[in-house]
């Protein structure tokens, strides 16, 4: 088994986006998650005349805002102190039970260990010529086409490496079997602030951090849960080492060096069964990609450009342009292997 414990704020998108005065309601710090089927069929059964236009149809959702929530006929209810602007993203969950999906869990493990393959010496010879088409790229006395040409080199040959991590890492992670969680875990609306990791440089685009944020449903931290987990082969055998080699030193400049609030976690007391994985939605290009060879190829995310900024979480109206002190990094959570 392996303990769970979220030590800050986690969002695993669903995919569904609720738009607040619509299929989102807003009441006493609360919001309320509705599907849009079961408020049709409320105005239906109730005999209320449904109108075309969809800004009508939000006037009478409003006018009707608090018949609906007294119904009990919402998905279900999140806290929220902020005010918001924006559609809510919602987290992965199933008949209202929000879990953590046993496959985020592994994916972050497998990052782990295509960081010790690469420490190892494994794709040495593909790796030197990465870096000696990174260093042509960076000339100033090659033209256009060269350019071009070398961008496409770097491109295949990056291709060429996943493809050989994905068949190393196929063949051992069959053997590594990780449910989801059991516990349905309680949720709060936060925001997502992509901020300059350096001050001097932030105070020149607060604009952009309200342009580019998001409003998430998160599990909130300091919540528990025990999952199913085992491996049946000896190349997991070293998985707490492996794993805190990767991840400690992030979740170490995440939460002493940069904006974030203090976490009720000291890494120096993680016990000889615990390790720390980041997951989700807004962990950074850092616990994603590696050495520019693991490139995230749904967000165009490398070494390259995101380690100048951050996404990160904040559970109330802030100061900008800096928000010190009172956010908080995505997607740490603690783990332990039980017995």
């Amino acid at each position: 088994m392996l303990k769970i414990e979220v030590l800050t704020p986690l969002h695993i998108s669903s995919g569904k986006n609720y738009e607040l005065g619509f299929n989102a309601l807003e009441n006493d710090e609360l919001i309320y998650l509705f599907d849009e089927f079961k408020i049709t069929e409320f105005f239906i059964k109730n005999n209320i005349f449904l109108p075309d236009s969809f800004e009508e149809l939000k006037n009478l959702i409003d006018k009707k805002k608090y018949e609906l929530i007294e119904n009990n006929i919402y998905v279900r209810k999140i806290e929220n102190y902020l005010k918001i602007n924006k559609a809510i993203l919602e987290h992965i969950s199933t008949q209202n039970h929000v879990f953590i999906p046993g496959s985020s869990i592994k994916g972050a493990i497998r990052t782990a260990y295509i960081n010790k393959l690469i420490k190892q010496g494994k794709f040495n010879s593909e790796i030197v010529r990465l870096e000696d088409i990174k260093n042509k790229l960076s000339s100033n006395k090659i033209d256009y086409k060269r350019k071009k040409e070398l961008k496409k080199q770097k491109e295949n040959l990056i291709k060429t490496i996943n493809q050989k991590i994905d068949k190393e890492t196929k063949n051992y992670f069959k053997y590594l079997k990780v449910g989801d969680t059991v516990a349905s875990f309680k949720t709060q609306i936060f925001k997502s602030i992509n901020i300059k990791k350096e001050k001097d440089y932030q105070k020149n685009r607060t604009y952009k951090v309200e342009e580019f944020a998001n409003f998430l449903e998160t599990i909130i931290p300091n919540q528990k849960d025990e999952i199913f987990f085992k491996y049946e082969n000896y190349y997991f055998d070293d998985i707490l080492e492996v794993c805190n080699e990767f991840y400690k030193p992030i979740f170490e400049e995440d939460v002493k060096y940069y904006f974030c609030k203090s976490i009720d976690f000291d890494v120096s007391k993680l016990s000889k069964n615990q390790f720390l994985l980041n997951i989700g939605r807004f962990s950074g290009a850092e616990a994603k990609s590696i050495q520019d060879i693991r490139v995230l190829s749904k967000t165009g995310a490398s070494n390259d450009f995101e380690t100048t900024t951050k996404t990160f979480a904040l559970d109330k109206k802030g100061t900008p342009p800096y928000f010190e002190k009172e956010l908080y990094p995505f997607g740490w959570v603690l783990c332990e292997i039980v017995e």
